[in-house]
């Protein structure tokens, strides 16, 4: 989709880049070695300017580059065309005439086959422009230039422009006077006064083999618009009290002088005209009625297929929202209009359909799908991010590993940024800032995000006087006469507007600390910056509005001398390597070691392309999205934008709390290894903590404080990170370093609730309770309680309930001492539910050892065994 380009200035101090859209030929292919994606593709509503048959013809202009394309299938597949293939004059059961010029006296008249996308005639008529082209003649002006409108006109058969004869046209006085040729001998000179409201008109029958046709005129107040197909003129009245659209043929003189005219609205429509509203086809007309230049109040259809004629007004319904009728030539045996299913500003979506005599819309065709061209763009050591224009603004994401799979990251997208594993996505909802994935914030939204590099933003706040530097989500206060205008890391260039200067701080805590201050050439009126590293590009705008562009080392105050500069803009600076353009609007590549430039070449479109930190430029085609590798940058080391630690750390909380340290480099980085070493009284105790390789150059480093399996000695330690491709730090100039001062004070150990294996206890039954995960090396000891009172002796892990328990509760408190590390700690159980009696449980039924007994006898009775214990028994003979 071509949207314009989202124009991004440093807005404070009228600080601006001054750039133009860029027009291009359609994308050169990629070299081999380059990362290719298609660009998504969206549906848009088609501005069609020719349908016949199952043909469709679509035009498009963006920044002076026009674009046809034709489908011969519904919809189903476009192919890009000849852009002269606009002009078309007629149509004709796939078949196209379009004309061009052959030179500033003679015009070419081509005939195009649809099924094979190729010319099949081409006819030369002796004037620079063809005013009508019919199924027999053409018509066009013998005076007149492309300044002037021609005044006498001549016409030729179709494919001899030999048989050219002059035409007798009557005398008008008309604002605008144009030719009608359909079918036949017969065309039509359209004669019009169109001021602030439509006049009267006159449509005189002319013939086209010359002398007078014979057909009388008549005056038509109220004439706005008129068309041709086959011998039938249809002609737009525009009144103080109706809209109608009237139909005549040109058959005979008789029939033409009995015209049928439908009324299309009533009331004072002498202001609803607008040009090249109407459109014909085979006994049907169309009018797209405005108010003014842009206000659209709806589309109408007379149809005179029917014995009874009738207007068909194109209404939304159903899933369809709005309706229009396009403008274009056509041989279509029904209306096609153009239904809208969504209709915003910024979405739309619908098909093409076809309007039936009863008005019922008959799907038709689809839209054509275009690549949706980003307006910004950003890359890393293994992503991309931008915004572009489908719906309200989306921002993606797409991983280098995979570039053809996008995620949506936002449908209300303003900008999106990557940046080692950070990722700033800026929208109408707020800004939301990720790390490795992880969200981390989300603050309100900034009008727009300018950079993003490591964990610092630079962008423009709703109501900011100028840019803002957030460090994460801080923002930072700068000097009144300060504007930052870039970041590198925590490093920020700022113009110093009262002794006119860039000015250099470093950010780190949180609060500008001026590193090296840079001279400007006073005769600059403003200046632009990018940064990189210690090298600073510089634009300058002279006061002739000129510029030029200096390439400086700020840490050794040295300028790069570079003879080509003026005339050009710095819009971007990575490892050895600036992006710059100039007055041509091409992007070129700067090496400032060699002052060479390169081409980006012409397949480059909008917007800015982007650098990251390893050599590489991402940059959008017409099509596609291309990641590529320069070959004289990105050689360097890679540096650390940022990085954190901890001064202080307790090792005996590094098994839930350990010492980290973060860093987001430039780029992709290799393994390596956290080296912590002891200084003063612990000299001689070292760790090494190994760390694997970081494809997008963002480390985050865990120790757990201990040494050989055992909790660090206390004292300072010098830790640095070893490896890494030679990490530096951000000023390029030593390794990544720093101390922390570890500490042996014993934590509190997270102990978990005791559990007990039963919350309802009677009498008799046994209570266990499980401590739970405890320090290894701690004494732990058990006590029951019955209420809040210890039970003697009650200290093993289990509790047998007994009687003098019912009606009480019961509960475990697990403690423990003495463990390396920890503070010694206890913890209760859950307290039991009110201990109850248990239920006796009787033996079976009780038998006598001798059932038929004599006197004296002695008879027992076995009873079995009752429970629980204790049980009394008491017994009764019968």
């Amino acid at each position: 989709m071509r949207s314009k380009p989202t124009r991004r200035i440093a807005a404070a101090l009228g600080l601006a880049v001054i750039f133009t859209g860029l027009s291009t030929p359609p994308s050169e292919a990629a070299p081999v070695d380059d990362l290719v994606a298609s660009l998504p593709g969206m549906p848009v509503a088609p501005y069609l300017i020719a349908a016949t048959g199952d043909s469709l013809v679509n035009f498009e202009s963006y920044d002076e580059t026009d674009v046809v394309t034709v489908s011969t299938d519904r919809g189903a597949s476009w192919d890009e065309a000849s852009e002269n293939l606009r002009n078309i004059e007629r149509t004709a059961n796939g078949t196209l005439f379009y004309q061009a010029p052959a030179d500033s006296t003679h015009t070419n008249l081509y005939t195009y086959d649809l099924a094979t996308k190729s010319i099949t005639s081409k006819v030369t008529f002796p004037t620079y422009r063809l005013e009508a082209v019919g199924e027999d003649y053409v018509a066009y002006g013998t005076d007149g230039s492309e300044e002037e409108e021609p005044t006498q006109f001549a016409a030729a058969a179709v494919g001899d422009p030999t048989s050219a004869v002059n035409l007798t046209i009557p005398a008008r006085s008309p604002n605008r006077l144009g030719l009608l040729v359909g079918a036949g001998s017969r065309g039509v000179a359209v004669s019009r006064s169109l001021t602030s409201r439509a006049g009267t008109g006159y449509l005189d029958v002319v013939s086209l083999t010359g002398g007078d046709a014979g057909y009388a005129s008549e005056p038509l107040p109220g004439l706005v618009a008129a068309t041709i197909a086959g011998q039938h003129v249809y002609y737009v009245l525009a009144t103080s009290t109706n809209l109608r659209l009237c139909q005549r043929s040109l058959e005979s003189a008789q029939a033409w002088s009995t015209p049928s005219c439908l009324t299309l609205k009533t009331g004072d429509s002498r202001t609803a005209f607008g040009d090249g509203t109407l459109v014909a086809g085979p006994s049907w007309a169309g009018f797209n009625l405005w108010y003014g230049d842009d206000v659209f109040v709806g589309g109408f259809i007379a149809d005179w297929t029917t014995a009874t004629p009738k207007v068909i007004a194109l209404k939304a319904s159903g899933s369809v929202t709005r309706v229009k009728l396009p403008t274009l030539v056509n041989d279509l045996d029904r209306p096609l209009v153009i239904a809208y299913t969504k209709y915003t500003a910024t979405d739309q979506a619908g098909y093409l359909a076809k309007v039936q005599a009863n008005g019922a819309l008959t799907r038709f065709a689809e839209w054509p799908t275009v690549a949706v061209q980003p307006d910004q763009l950003s890359l890393s050591a293994t992503r991309m991010a931008g915004v572009d224009a489908r719906g309200t603004g989306t921002a993606w994401l797409r991983d280098l590993a995979a570039p053809g799979t996008e995620k949506v990251l936002s449908s209300t997208g303003l900008d999106a940024f990557v940046s080692a594993g950070r990722t700033a996505v800026n929208s109408t909802t707020g800004l939301v800032l990720t790390d490795q994935g992880k969200q981390v914030a989300k603050l309100s939204a900034l009008r727009y995000l300018w950079q993003l590099s490591g964990p610092y933003l630079l962008g423009s706040a709703p109501k900011a006087t100028k840019m803002t530097v957030l460090a994460g989500t801080k923002p930072v206060a700068f000097a009144a006469d300060d504007y930052p205008l870039a970041i590198f890391g925590s490093h920020v260039a700022a113009i110093d507007v009262r002794v006119w200067e860039v000015r250099i701080y470093d950010v780190a805590s949180g609060k500008p600390e001026l590193l090296r201050s840079v001279e400007l050439n006073q005769d600059y009126e403003s200046a632009d910056l990018a940064m990189w590293g210690d090298h600073l590009a510089i634009t300058g705008y002279f006061s002739d509005y000129s510029t030029e562009v200096k390439i400086r080392d700020w840490l050794d105050e040295t300028w790069l001398p570079w003879p080509g500069s003026a005339g050009a803009q710095a819009v971007g600076l990575s490892d050895n390597v600036a992006l710059i353009i100039r007055d041509n609007q091409k992007f070129e590549l700067l090496n400032p070691a060699t002052m060479e430039s390169q081409d980006l070449g012409d397949s480059v479109e909008w917007p800015l392309p982007a650098l990251d930190g390893a050599g590489r430029i991402l940059y959008a085609t017409d099509s596609e999205l291309v990641v590529h590798q320069i070959p004289f940058a990105g050689m360097s080391q890679p540096r650390a934008l940022w990085a954190s630690a901890a001064s202080s750390f307790n090792s005996f909380a590094g098994e839930t709390a350990p010492w980290q340290v973060s860093v987001d480099a430039t780029k992709a980085i290799g393994g390596g290894e956290l080296e912590l070493r002891g200084v003063d009284a612990i000299s001689g105790v070292s760790v090494k903590v190994p760390v694997e390789a970081s494809a997008d150059g963002s480390l985050r480093i865990a120790w757990d404080g201990k040494i050989a399996g055992a909790p660090a000695p206390a004292g300072t330690y010098e830790w640095e990170l070893l490896g890494f491709d030679d990490l530096l730090d951000i000023n390029g100039v030593a390794t990544v370093n720093g101390r922390v001062n570890v500490t042996n004070a014993k934590v509190a150990y997270p102990q978990a609730t005791p559990l007990l294996n039963n919350l309802k206890p009677a009498t008799d039954s046994v209570l266990t309770v499980d401590p739970g995960a405890l320090p290894s090396d701690a004494e732990v000891k058990i006590q029951w309680y019955r209420d809040t009172t210890p039970i003697a002796g009650a200290v093993d892990a289990t509790y047998q309930v007994a009687a003098g328990d019912v009606g009480r509760t019961i509960k475990a408190k697990v403690s423990f001492a003495n463990a390396k590390g920890y503070l010694d700690a206890s913890k209760y159980s859950r307290t039991t539910a009110t201990v109850v009696k248990a239920t006796i449980t009787p033996a079976p039924v009780p038998f006598l050892d001798d059932t038929t007994p004599t006197v004296d006898q002695a008879v027992t009775g076995t009873i079995g065994t009752w429970g629980p214990d204790p049980v009394s028994l008491s017994y009764q003979w019968y």
